[in-house]
């Protein structure tokens, strides 16, 4: 928004010509900083030249003017007291609406004013609206600390329009965590403190800690979480704070820290030279309940035993043992949450809160609208979830419907939005259960299959978000076609184009390199460059169709053979299996299976398989095969 000369003295009104909203100066002015003055001259034609005479603007009627136009810019009208004021300038001071920074190396803050009723309602939080917004400084990582706040705003007020109590804050800075590493989230805060991780190139929220959110001050317990690290990168770190009454502290700290390990079976933990059982004779053996420094944790080819520790024995010996289920465990597990899971285990539960920050616009929003495919049946996934009276959150629930429960599907329609990971949904079925009775569940929570060959997907099918991975990835249609052709008994195109979705965007969400994934991803089709490193080497996943049928050839297909030959998935949860491989590997597929979790398990979000079928079936609603 662009004002005229308002608050100016008279004299200087007299002289001035104000058309502050006309599109044209909107335009020329466009994003630069709120509460600058610009200096505009009128010619005799009508047109808008700026008082920099090497720069003209091209318009016929003052209606349009280029965006990227440059026009003198002065901080006050003080500044302007040596320029010949005359009618034909035009003096325009922009009140541009406050946006939060985005410096990744900083601490981004936005900040809300609240009541003393509802200063704790997260629930409620609207942070695209901020009262104001600060930069707080580095993100304070160095050495082992990967972030630290630390601000003290005593009684007074953070910023200007912010008031001393009730307020809400909001901040982000981008860390860089290491591949099998532990790291502490710590808070010692006055009042409440929570926190989540974000992917840093989809904005998808990873994992929530509910942190210690109340009515505190710095003389209480410090509140701590571990967090546990499958995959290393650049993820985006949130703070959420409110300041209640009083003095006001934030002191937040995310440290890599070393955990204990302790040996849990009877039979004794063999100490190995490597990650693997495979020709690696152990060169000594732990007791129950011996205990170890744990180093790092390991992911190994080993299909059996897929997770590792890179362990320190007591009396200093190194060496790697598994860290499969009921062999080792790591001491005070009930406070490790996994990145990628939420705490308690991730869950398959029917979360009805909104997520702690707004997720990126996408169009009709994630899982908005109605895609044109409904199964006609389709099975309870996850856990037990409620059969509804209509298809809202408030709805009174008929009754609970177990994993694995058999449903007719009637109809799906658009109902009140659910979270899961923080995700929002809104679309629900109205389904008959096999006693007869009939209701509504979360769409979500429902296997549909493959609906033979016709992905179902909750997707908006006009989302303009997806429509602009729809435009990117159609130069590639054609390669992506053939790619598919020799495995059209199990795959579709469409598949392989909501994996480029996922994975890249068809390119969007790659940095000037065409790299994602802290530099690790190569390309659209992100070819990882620790597994496939000679393939990187070659450059030629530089070629979008050479790197199309790598994918393809020797990861996705790769994997869907192997798990056919080491598993006892069949059909469609053989080719979710092999999806959900590309992004964690067979190995820790196979580890998920074992341990009676879902393909999904080790995944990203814990639902990248299921992520990619919804794109599918939506890229199919696009006129995909």
């Amino acid at each position: 928004m662009i004002s005229g000369n308002s608050g100016t003295s008279p004299k200087q009104a007299a002289t001035l010509n104000v058309n502050a909203q006309n599109t044209a100066y909107q335009n020329a002015i466009g994003d630069a900083d709120a509460g600058k003055y610009y200096r505009f001259q009128l010619n005799q034609k009508s047109s808008l030249e700026s008082n920099t005479k090497s720069i003209k603007a091209s318009t016929k009627n003052q209606s349009t003017l280029a965006a990227k136009t440059k026009v003198a810019t002065f901080n006050s009208w003080s500044a302007t007291a040596n320029s010949a004021l005359s009618t034909q300038d035009l003096y325009v001071r922009s009140t541009k609406a406050t946006t939060a920074p985005n410096n990744p190396r900083k601490w981004n803050a936005s900040f809300l004013n609240r009541t003393s009723g509802n200063v704790a309602d997260y629930n409620s939080y609207d942070f695209s609206r901020p009262t104001a917004t600060l930069d707080l400084g580095s993100g304070g990582g160095r050495g082992k600390t990967a972030a630290q706040l630390k601000v003290d705003f005593g009684n007074g007020r953070p910023t200007r329009n912010v008031q001393s109590d009730n307020f809400a804050l909001q901040a982000w800075t981008r860390v860089k965590l290491k591949e099998g590493s532990f790291y502490k989230v710590s808070s010692d805060s006055n009042d409440g403190t929570r926190f989540f991780f974000k992917d840093r190139q989809t904005g998808q929220v990873l994992t929530t800690l509910s942190g210690d959110w109340r009515d505190r001050s710095t003389s209480d317990a410090e509140w701590n979480k571990v967090l546990s690290v499958p995959k290393g990168g650049k993820y985006d770190f949130y703070v959420q704070y409110y300041e209640k009454s009083g003095r006001s502290t934030i002191n937040v700290k995310l440290e890599e820290v070393q955990q204990t390990g302790r040996v849990l079976t009877t039979t004794g933990l063999n100490v190995r030279q490597k990650p693997s059982t495979t020709g690696n004779t152990p060169f000594r053996q732990l007791n129950q309940n011996d205990t170890f420094k744990i180093r790092k944790q390991v992911k190994s080819n080993d299909a059996s035993n897929p997770a590792w520790y890179e362990i320190e024995t007591r009396d200093g010996k190194r060496g790697f043992v598994s860290a499969g289920s009921g062999l080792s465990e790591v001491v005070g597990s009930s406070n490790v949450v996994t990145l990628g899971t939420s705490e308690g285990g991730g869950g398959g539960g029917l979360i009805t809160k909104p997520p702690t920050s707004n997720p990126p616009a996408i169009g009709g929003g994630f899982g908005a609208g109605s895609g044109s495919s409904i199964p006609s049946k389709g099975l309870v996934k996850g856990s037990s979830i409620g059969l509804r009276s209509a298809a809202g959150t408030s709805a009174s629930i008929l009754g609970d419907l177990s994993k694995n429960a058999s449903l007719n599907i009637v109809g799906k329609v658009a109902g009140d939005k659910y979270y899961v990971n923080d995700v929002p949904y809104d679309q629900w079925y109205q389904v008959k259960a096999s006693n007869g009775q009939t209701g509504y569940v979360a769409a979500y929570y429902v296997d549909g299959g493959d609906n033979g060959g016709k992905y179902p997907s909750s997707l908006n099918p006009k989302s303009t978000y997806y429509g602009e991975h729809l435009k990117a990835a159609s130069p590639y249609k054609a390669a992506v076609t053939a790619a598919a052709a020799p495995y059209s008994k199990w795959l579709k195109p469409s598949i392989l184009a909501a994996i480029g979705s996922r994975e890249s965007g068809w390119g969007l969400l790659l940095d000037s390199q065409d790299k994602g994934d802290g530099g690790y991803g190569h390309g659209i089709m992100q070819i990882d460059s620790d597994s496939h490193a000679e393939f990187i080497r070659t450059k030629n996943w530089r070629d979008p169709g050479v790197s199309i049928k790598y994918a393809v050839d020797n990861v996705l297909a790769s994997y869907y053979d192997y798990l056919s030959r080491n598993t006892s998935l069949t059909g469609f949860e053989l080719l979710r299996g092999a999806i959900a491989s590309y992004n964690a590997g067979p190995g820790n597929v196979v580890a998920a299976l074992n341990s009676g979790l879902d393909v999904d398990g080790y995944t990203t979000g814990k639902d990248y398989s299921w992520d990619v079928i919804q794109r599918a079936g939506w890229f199919q609603d696009n006129g995909w095969a």
